[in-house]
């Protein structure tokens, strides 16, 4: 199987998605059914493209690609072919195999209904950070390339198509932030029965508690409804639009990652630094006054502090 045909089937995944494993062999010793640097790519399903050396040796390797796959770590695997290997590839003196094997995925997608302040700001962030962004707004002022020059699409449709635009995209990462909560519905009521990564809408606590009862009323599983994150975002106290984009964004790195969020500075493994004095020890500087608001005067949004109320700055009107 002519290794072009791999390095064309990883392009494909990077540009129309999915997932595959690369099993490459890096190093070799004795007699091997093949050298270092051939390579297998294998699906989710099983199905392979190429083979490290057939039979025994390709079998006992996709048990490490199902791990690969479960756990989205590379891993690194040696195997002594000699006993069973070695009888069946016909080898009287069994030799050494190392083999590296990754996950190759295509760049994760976001699929991000609402082209209003927040939108804009949070396209633009997603894909500094590495994702692919498709805008979806059913306004053609708000709808335009102009308006967001590097998501990798902009379209211009009716929310009442949301479900076929997630499904288009097999599992994305899904945020509502449109205009107002009836749009909400329409996106959710149809993304909820498709796969997900993710899915985040942007609202005020009584309002989405409303929406959640509808959703449930239309049908969806109460389990499916409570995976929808909201208040959307991580807790940075966001008020404008930009720091309610940035508090979203955080949280898909987050996810994407299958982390927390929380600050580093509360990891186990953190070091740890010494307390601040509160006065300036001798010939020390004394602090110099801050130049910000003093404490107290930002506004305070959602309990959780990234989701304003539709009262605050960053209300509804920040959509």
């Amino acid at each position: 199987m002519s290794e072009k045909r791999i390095y064309e089937e990883i392009v494909r995944i990077h540009q129309t998605g999915g997932a595959a494993a690369l099993v490459t062999v890096v190093g070799t010793e004795g007699s091997t059914p093949r050298k270092a640097g051939a390579k297998m790519l294998v699906y989710p399903d099983g199905h392979a493209v190429g083979t490290i050396g057939g039979g025994c040796i390709d079998r006992r390797v996709f048990s490490e690609v199902a791990r690969v796959f479960e756990e989205g770590r590379p891993r690194l695997c040696r195997y002594e072919l000699d006993g069973e290997i070695a009888a069946e590839m016909g080898m009287i003196c069994g030799g050494r195999m190392e083999v590296f094997v990754e996950r190759i995925d295509a760049e994760p997608r976001v699929v991000l209904f609402g082209g209003g302040h927040v939108g804009k700001t949070l396209a633009h962030l997603c894909v500094l950070v590495g994702f692919k962004v498709t805008v979806v707004d059913d306004r053609e002022e708000f709808a335009k390339r102009e308006r967001f020059p590097d998501a990798h699409e902009v379209v211009l449709e009716s929310f009442s198509r949301a479900g076929e635009r997630v499904a288009h995209y097999g599992s994305p990462f899904v945020v509502v932030v449109t205009r107002g909560h009836s749009h909400d519905y329409d996106v959710l009521v149809q993304v909820l029965r498709e796969t997900t990564r993710y899915v985040g809408v942007l609202g005020s606590k009584h309002k989405i508690a409303a929406l959640f009862e509808a959703l449930v009323k239309a049908g969806l599983a109460d389990e499916r409804v409570a995976e929808v994150r909201t208040p959307i975002g991580l807790d940075l106290g966001a008020q404008t639009p930009e720091e309610i984009a940035l508090a979203i964004c955080a949280e898909l790195v987050a996810v994407r990652y299958g982390r927390p969020g929380g600050p580093l500075c509360d990891s186990r493994d953190a070091p740890r630094g010494q307390p601040i004095p509160d006065e300036p020890g001798p010939g020390a500087e004394a602090p110099a006054e801050a130049d910000g608001p003093a404490e107290g005067d930002a506004g305070a949004g959602c309990p959780s502090g990234c989701c304003p109320s539709e009262d605050g700055p960053a209300g509804s009107a920040a959509r």
